[in-house]
């Protein structure tokens, strides 16, 4: 958190002896108080979380990602009445505190100090989905978690759009050697959107100075505009991309799902010189579209992965989309997971006699025959499990140089 008391601790583990040069990642979350304390959101999201953590912060947020178990937890807490008192004069002293440290710099001055320190940190990564030790304790003071929610609460907007560019600051003062930036708060429910990443121009300078040896960026983003009035969604995520010109991997994962056409709108603009890796994540959009993007960068670019991507037109429009990639970039590895085609699955398919080879999750590589794999590719729902299917490692004449399972040799329920 960028609070006080876990900035001080931060800066001891720097001061460490030992940690100092052991700490390889920072995870700064984006926890945080409004003016308003939400009781409501607080008492379901995070009461229950808390007894399944014993009552600690510091791990993932586990019943997040399994709704059963969050419904078991809840039942478990109970809610209790006793749990849900508001210490308001304890909040009221750590909301200013917090608004002391984002108006006067001390948050940013704090962090300079610790990577200055982190000799070894090559990742740092913002999000809001893992509950800190900060949060836990600023709990047993106030009675209330934190909030780390951003959606439709203006106080909490304004706090991410406050908090990534002093990070961002802090490493530029810094001067640490880092190596891979993600910025995924939001996640899994609304992401930030570019309007909130609209820095002033004189942010905008300051941070040319990022380090050199940033390689690799990872945005989730929302599709939606958020800040603003005018939707400057396009031209705020260039002016923001136009901080890390010479990155050689991006990672893009839009939450909610792009049904907006985004992609269209930045493949013709966004261009880095240097872009090896590409990953895009939850996006509908046409074949020429990413195309476009592809050949953009066709002299650098060697790997592509594209996950939950949708592309219209039937099985005509990935066929168009694969042979471009083959015939037009001198791309090694190309990995799909779940991709589709309207209401129908992309799947890699072979069949011999009996046997089949059926996945939607796999790599293609240089080595093999890609019209050979291209012709298995095709569109349908996913197989019952034990109707043949075969690993791929056994599959016959499945060439296993070129086409491997990433995840799982059979199709999911």
């Amino acid at each position: 958190m960028l609070n006080r008391l876990s900035l001080e601790n931060l800066i001891e583990i720097s001061r460490h002896q030992a940690f100092s040069t052991a700490v390889k990642a920072v995870e700064i979350c984006l926890d945080h108080l409004t003016d308003e304390p939400n009781t409501a959101y607080i008492a379901t999201t995070y009461l229950g979380d808390m007894l399944a953590h014993g009552g600690e912060g510091g791990g993932a947020v586990e019943g997040r990602q399994n709704l059963e178990e969050e419904d078991q937890t809840s039942e478990k807490s109970g809610l209790e009445e006793d749990e849900l008192i508001l210490d308001r004069r304890a909040y009221d002293e750590l909301l200013k505190d917090q608004k002391f440290m984002m108006g006067s710099g001390l948050a940013t001055a704090y962090l300079v100090q610790a990577f200055s320190a982190l000799s070894s940190t090559e990742s740092v990564v913002v999000n809001n989905t893992s509950r800190p030790w900060g949060a836990a304790a600023q709990r047993r003071l106030t009675g209330l978690f934190p909030t780390n929610t951003m959606d439709d609460d203006y106080d909490s907007m304004e706090y991410v759009e406050w908090a990534i560019p002093a990070i961002l600051s802090a490493i530029a003062a810094s001067k640490m050697s880092l190596r891979r930036l993600d910025i995924c708060p939001g996640w899994i429910t609304t992401a930030i959107s570019p309007d909130m990443l609209a820095f002033s121009k004189a942010c905008q300078r300051y941070l040319q100075d990022l380090p050199a040896s940033l390689t690799s960026l990872a945005l989730v983003m929302s599709p939606a505009s958020r800040m603003g009035k005018n939707d400057r969604w396009t031209s705020d995520f260039l002016g923001f991309m136009a901080l890390f010109p010479d990155i050689q991997r991006l990672e893009l994962t839009f939450a909610p799902r792009d049904e907006n056409k985004r992609l269209s709108h930045i493949a013709q603009m966004l261009r880095l010189r240097n872009l090896q890796y590409f990953s895009i994540d939850a996006v509908d959009c046409a074949a020429e579209d990413l195309a476009i993007f592809l050949l953009g960068h066709k002299d650098t670019l060697k790997e592509v992965d594209l996950t939950s991507i949708g592309i219209p037109g039937g099985i005509a429009g990935w066929h168009s989309l694969l042979f471009t990639i083959r015939d037009k970039l001198s791309i090694k590895v190309l990995s799909m997971d779940h991709c589709a085609s309207g209401y129908l699955d992309v799947f890699y398919r072979d069949v011999d006699g009996d046997s089949v080879v059926q996945l939607d999750d796999f790599t293609i590589k240089t080595e093999g025959d890609w019209s050979d794999i291209i012709g298995k590719i095709t569109l349908g729902r996913p197989m019952p499990m034990g109707h043949g299917i075969q690993p791929a490692h056994s599959a016959p004449n499945s060439s296993s140089q070129t086409l491997q399972s990433t995840t799982s040799t059979a199709p999911k329920d």
